[in-house]
């Protein structure tokens, strides 16, 4: 992989770029975040921010892109591109939400599922789906060390029911390259905001009730709020 301005850190290895080490304030944040029920740990900031399979990255205030525009996007798979021409990093926007349901907008959808709404996870991916959720014993992977998995649509077709807020479908998903994430981390503005990268309990990612913007807001109000004391 190439070297960052950022970190971008595998389950099976760890690329520091320029000698970076965590700051006082990624750690002093994090160790107040312990309060905060469904936050796990602050992975930074800025270009200092760590970027790997199951984090969630928050957009600043300032975020115009339409997509990511006070968004909270679900980092759950990172690797190269098919035809080897890029590293590639995919999330999901947590908290756009669509009208529809997932047995309006998927054939042969998951009995226990269809009545749970379908949210846009970005602007790629054409009419793909993805299943999130927090079953270990759908025998697939689980997404770093996030306690949540990717995958197991036979296991969910065949669950006469599921826990509330233990699935999340998606359609479409954010795209980008290591080029394009460095320069989204390293946007410099006048006020010092920037993208940060968090931690978060299962749960809240997996929470269906959201309007749009309503993880980013929960997510970015915890952070501020603490680097402020």
């Amino acid at each position: 992989m190439k070297s960052f301005l950022f970190l971008i850190i595998s389950t099976l290895q760890i690329h520091a770029v320029n000698g970076f080490s965590p700051g006082l304030t990624r750690r002093r944040i994090s160790s107040q975040l312990h309060s905060v029920p469904f936050v796990r740990s602050f992975l930074g900031k800025g270009p200092e921010a760590i970027v790997r399979n199951g984090v969630v990255l928050i957009s600043p205030a300032e975020e115009f892109h339409h997509f990511y525009r006070q968004a909270a996007i679900y980092i759950y798979t990172m690797g190269e591109a098919e035809d080897g021409s890029d590293y590639l990093i995919r999330g999901l926007i947590l908290d756009h939400p669509t009208a529809f349901s997932v047995g309006e907008s998927m054939p042969n959808a998951p009995p226990a599922l269809c009545e749970d709404r379908i949210f846009r996870g970005g602007d790629r991916g054409g009419e793909g789906i993805i299943l999130l959720h927090d079953h270990a014993d759908w025998n697939v992977e689980e997404i770093g060390n996030s306690g949540i998995y990717q995958g197991g649509w036979d296991a969910a077709r065949t669950a006469e029911k599921v826990k509330e807020n233990s699935c999340k479908v998606f359609f479409n998903y954010c795209e980008f390259t290591e080029v394009e994430l460095e320069g989204l981390l390293g946007m410099k503005r006048e006020d010092g905001d920037a993208w940060m990268s968090l931690e978060v309990d299962p749960k809240f990612v997996l929470e269906g009730s959201y309007d749009r913007g309503d993880a980013w807001k929960r997510l970015r109000n915890a952070v501020m709020q603490l680097s402020e004391d």
